[in-house]
C-alpha cells in the first residue's frame, strides 16, 4: 500500500508535467497504450488471455467508464490548478469512498475511522496551505468531481475484486483508457516527444 501511494504521488507530478504539453485525452491514450503490453505479458505468464472476457462485460464497461471520466477530469484539473490546491481537493476522495461504501456496500465506519479521515484531510490542508480562490474556479470543480467519480470507481472495484483478479481489472482499466483517449485524440494534432516516454510509462503503470 505504501509503495502504491508513493507511485500514485509520483505519477500525479508527472501528469502535471505532461498536462502543460498534451491534452487529457492524449495523456490518457499514451500512458495506457504503453502499459498494456506489459500487463498482457504478466497475464499470459499467469493465466490464459481469454480470461479477460470471462466476466461480466457490462459491469466492466460501467466501472471503467466512470474511472475514465474521473481520470480525464483529474488530468484536466492538474492543467488548471497548482499542485497544492489540487492535492487538498483530491484528498476529499476518502470521504466520498467512506460515504459511498455505506450506501453501495452496506459498510459502516466507526467514529474513530471518521475522525482519522477528517484529521488526515485537515492535515493535508494545513501542510500544503492552499490558496482558496484557486479552489473555487473550474479547476476546483473538476477535481472535486474527479474525486467523487474515483470514489464510485473504488467502491465498484472493491465489489468486483472479490471475484476477479486485480490484474484483469487493471487490463480492462487500461483498455478503456486507450479507447476513450483515442476517441478524443483523433481530431487533434499529436506530436509525441520521446523524452516524455518515461513520464507516460510511469503514469500508465502507477
Amino acid at each position: 500500500m505504501g509503495l502504491g501511494i508513493f507511485l500514485l504521488s509520483v505519477g500525479e507530478v508527472f501528469l502535471k508535467t505532461l498536462s502543460s504539453t498534451y491534452s487529457p485525452f492524449q495523456i490518457m491514450f499514451m500512458r495506457s497504450l504503453l502499459a498494456l503490453p506489459i500487463l498482457f505479458l504478466l497475464l499470459k505468464r499467469n493465466q490464459n488471455l481469454s480470461a479477460i472476457f470471462c466476466l461480466d462485460i457490462k459491469a466492466q464497461v460501467l466501472r471503467n467508464g466512470i474511472l475514465s471520466c474521473a481520470s480525464l477530469l483529474c488530468i484536466y484539473s492538474l492543467s488548471l490548478l497548482p499542485l497544492a490546491e489540487y492535492s487538498v481537493l483530491f484528498f476529499s476522495k476518502p470521504l466520498f469512498i467512506a460515504l459511498l461504501s455505506i450506501f453501495l456496500l452496506g459498510k459502516r465506519l466507526s467514529k474513530i475511522g471518521w475522525l482519522c479521515i477528517l484529521t488526515g484531510f485537515i492535515g493535508v490542508a494545513i501542510a500544503l496551505n492552499p490558496v482558496c480562490h484557486h479552489m473555487i474556479q473550474w479547476g476546483g470543480i473538476a477535481v472535486l468531481t474527479s474525486a467523487f467519480l474515483y470514489g464510485v470507481g473504488a467502491v465498484l472495484t472493491s465489489k468486483q475484486g472479490r471475484q476477479i483478479s486485480s490484474l484483469i481489472l487493471t487490463i480492462w482499466h487500461a483498455m478503456a483508457y486507450v479507447v476513450l483517449g483515442l476517441c478524443g485524440t483523433l481530431h487533434l494534432p499529436f506530436s509525441f516527444h520521446l523524452a516524455d516516454l518515461p513520464y507516460f510509462l510511469e503514469a500508465g503503470l502507477r
